[in-house]
C-alpha cells in the first residue's frame, strides 16, 4: 500500500503539540511528508471529530483515491516495523475497511495470523478505507453526525454507528493489538484519558 501517498492525519490547530508528535508517528511507518487535515473545533468535541472523518472521507471520494488511511493525531504505533509487516500481508486480501487499532469486544474471529475480524470494534484513531467503500462509510456516518448535532446523543458517535457495517461486512482488525491512543488531554472529553488497557487488551 502506498500510505505515503493515500493518507490524512486529523488535527486541531491548537494542538501543535499532538501535531509534531503524530507526525514523527506517521514518520516511522514510512510516511515522509505527512499530509494534514485541520480538524473541525466545535464545542461538543465528538461533533467536530464526526465532521472531520467525513470530510476527509469525502475528500478521498472526490480524490478517487484507491484507499485512504485516516489517523487522529493521537495515534501511537507499538512495533511501527510489525504494523508494516501486517499491512503488507493484507493488501491483496478482501476487505473493506482495516482498523490499525480499537477496542474491540465479542463477537471476533481469527481472520489470519495478520487480523481479526471484527463485528463491534470502538475507536477511529487510525483505519483504512478501500474506495469502493467510501458512498457506504459516507452514508452511514451523515444521518448519524445530524443526530448527534441534533441530540448530542453518543450513540450517534461515528464509531457506534459504524457497529452496524461491521456486523455484515469485512472489517478487519491488525492482530496482534498494535496501536493506542497516546495518554493525555483529550479535547473531546475535556479531560486527561489512557485508553492503553483497552486498546491493548485482547482479553474481552
Amino acid at each position: 500500500m502506498n500510505l505515503n501517498r493515500y493518507h490524512r492525519y486529523i488535527n486541531l490547530r491548537d494542538r501543535p503539540d499532538r501535531d509534531i508528535l503524530c507526525k514523527e508517528e506517521l514518520k516511522s511507518i514510512g510516511i515522509s511528508n505527512p499530509q494534514r487535515y485541520n480538524a473541525f473545533k466545535t464545542k461538543d468535541g465528538i461533533v467536530g471529530c464526526g465532521m472531520s472523518h467525513l470530510s476527509v472521507l469525502q475528500i478521498a471520494k472526490d480524490e478517487k483515491m484507491p484507499y485512504i488511511l485516516i489517523c487522529e493525531d493521537d495515534v501511537v504505533f507499538k512495533d511501527h516495523m510489525k504494523m508494516l509487516e501486517k499491512l503488507d500481508n493484507l493488501k491483496d486480501e478482501v476487505w473493506d475497511v482495516i482498523l490499525l487499532g480499537g477496542n474491540m469486544f465479542q463477537p471476533y474471529s481469527i481472520h489470519s495470523d495478520d487480523a481479526y475480524r471484527i463485528h463491534k470494534c470502538f475507536t477511529t484513531t487510525a483505519y483504512i478505507v478501500r474506495e469502493h467503500y467510501y458512498d457506504k462509510l459516507i452514508e452511514c456516518w451523515q444521518p448519524a453526525l445530524q443526530q448527534l448535532v441534533k441530540t448530542g446523543n453518543r450513540e450517534y458517535s461515528l464509531d457506534v454507528v459504524w457497529h452496524k457495517l461491521q456486523e455484515k461486512d469485512t472489517w478487519l482488525l491488525i492482530k496482534p493489538l498494535q496501536v493506542y491512543q497516546r495518554p493525555g488531554q483529550s479535547d473531546i472529553e475535556n479531560r486527561n484519558t489512557d485508553y492503553r488497557h483497552l486498546m491493548l487488551s485482547e482479553k474481552k
